[in-house]
């Protein structure tokens, strides 16, 4: 069971933006403890303490004893706000935990001996589906994680809920009778698993099992076989970006405008949760394309994409991250497979998960100039000005997002380069065509334009026109 760690807490006088930057500024991290039926309390907690148990992987299962100014009170960690670009916490958020109490948390499951799993051994991959189980049980008796043998499991097996044992009074919050945990999938649906293999490698085995067929219906057999094959092929499109409102219209979010904007005009099924994030799918050419934008923020899209590869057991040649590029004017875009994540930390989080080898689309935002400028550009809205070649970008993006999903990234690029250049071109033969002023929100509503439809119609919203 999980054991009560001291943290050191000081009561805040002090509230709102300009309370929480001073307590930043002397290295702690404004906080707000509540529940067990009292009044909410804005404290500070000390920020070196906080990042070390963040680094445990247990943290929000770790009960504390928090000394408030000599006033001992019992808390656990109830939300986590991390910064989006550079991954250190900035707010937690407390709650109060009295005696004989009942709180819901998020397990951690842990797996072992990979190595005695024949299934494992003889090149399946181990599917985890929960990697967390949450489950509801007193404050005093929280696991610190489950785990779970893979001993003797096969290509095909399931570890279900069953299999794990529940310490006394600690139950699954999960409606589902024996919902599944992981799985030993084989590297191909067709993969002949125990008995079928080894019949299939008997001599003579085929012709025993079924009646001669004819060389044209064995070839029919194949096409058929091969068609089947490439229909369970996919591409996955990530686009990088945060989830929420405000961080919709960020440099940052380029990522996710690359997406929406490819879902929209390609005729992509509408977004549903799926991998810690929403994805639609469709397709693109001949290719089978799924789009990904993670909802674990820009700091943990590796969990996102990690489980939607591991899903579906895609090579990494086939997964194409779309994401700001410092390094870039504006308006330039560049693709390359594998290199170095230069400091962008949704890339970090994804070579961490899935490895280096994927292909990145690299949408240049251009640089503020200094590095101490860079947090507050990336996550500042795009401006007016930007529509001059944000929009023609995207455009040009998605017409050619087919060929890459085909794997001609040159092509991808070179088309893009193509139709932006013809894009300058045509803004210098008309330079009186002055950018659009962006619609103050408060105008008379007879002098607004209708909202715009189709792929655009979000951006030209923001844009105000």
């Amino acid at each position: 069971m999980a054991e009560v760690l001291e943290l050191k807490a000081w009561a805040r006088s002090r509230t709102g933006k300009g309370g929480a930057r001073a307590s930043r500024r002397e290295g702690r991290i404004p906080s707000i403890l509540y529940g067990d039926k009292a009044k909410p309390e804005t404290i500070d907690v000390d920020y070196r303490a906080i990042s070390q148990q963040l680094h445990t992987g247990h943290f929000q299962t770790t009960i504390f004893m928090l000394d408030l100014d000599g006033k001992k009170t019992r808390v656990i960690p109830r939300d986590v706000q991390l910064d989006p670009i550079r991954d250190f916490p900035i707010h937690v958020d407390f709650l109060r935990v009295g005696e004989h109490s009942l709180v819901t948390v998020e397990v951690p499951v842990r797996f072992f001996n990979e190595a005695a799993s024949p299934g494992i051994k003889r090149g399946g991959i181990l599917n985890i589906v929960r990697h967390e189980i949450p489950v509801r049980c007193p404050a005093d008796a929280i696991p610190e994680h489950f785990d779970v043998d893979l001993t003797g499991l096969e290509i095909g097996d399931s570890v279900h809920i069953s299999a794990i044992k529940l310490p006394e009074g600690v139950r699954s919050t999960i409606t589902e009778h024996d919902f599944t945990v992981a799985t030993i999938v084989g590297r191909s649906a067709e993969e002949p698993v125990g008995g079928a293999a080894a019949a299939a490698a008997e001599p003579g085995a085929e012709e025993a099992a079924a009646p001669a067929e004819t060389a044209p219906e064995k070839e029919k057999e194949k096409e058929k076989e091969k068609e089947k094959e490439k229909e369970k092929e996919m591409k996955l499109f990530v686009g990088l970006g945060n989830p929420r409102a405000e961080y919709a219209f960020n440099r940052h979010n380029v990522g996710f405008m690359a997406v929406d904007v490819i879902a929209a005009t390609h005729a992509f099924s509408a977004w549903r949760k799926r991998f810690e994030g929403v994805a639609a799918e469709g397709k693109l050419g001949r290719e089978q394309v799924m789009l990904l934008k993670p909802q674990t923020y820009m700091n943990e899209s590796g969990r996102s994409v990690g489980e939607a590869v591991r899903f579906y057991k895609l090579d990494l040649a086939d997964v194409i991250v779309f994401h700001d590029e410092l390094d870039l004017v504006p308006g330039k875009l560049r693709v390359k497979a594998g290199g170095g994540v230069a400091g962008h930390n949704g890339l970090r989080s994804i070579t961490a998960h899935i490895g280096n080898d994927y292909v990145r689309v690299r949408i240049g935002i251009g640089h503020p100039g200094s590095k101490e400028l860079v947090t507050n550009w990336v996550l500042h809205d795009f401006v007016t000005s930007d529509r001059e070649w944000l929009e023609p970008l995207l455009g040009a993006i998605t017409k050619a997002a087919p060929d890459l999903a085909e794997g001609a990234n040159d092509k991808f690029q070179s088309f893009v380069a193509h139709a932006m250049h013809m894009e300058a071109e045509a803004a210098d033969e008309q330079p009186e065509l002055a950018p659009r002023k962006r619609r103050d929100a408060t105008s008379d509503a007879s002098e607004k334009p209708a909202p715009a439809e189709g792929p655009f119609g979000k951006l030209r919203r923001w844009f105000g026109s």
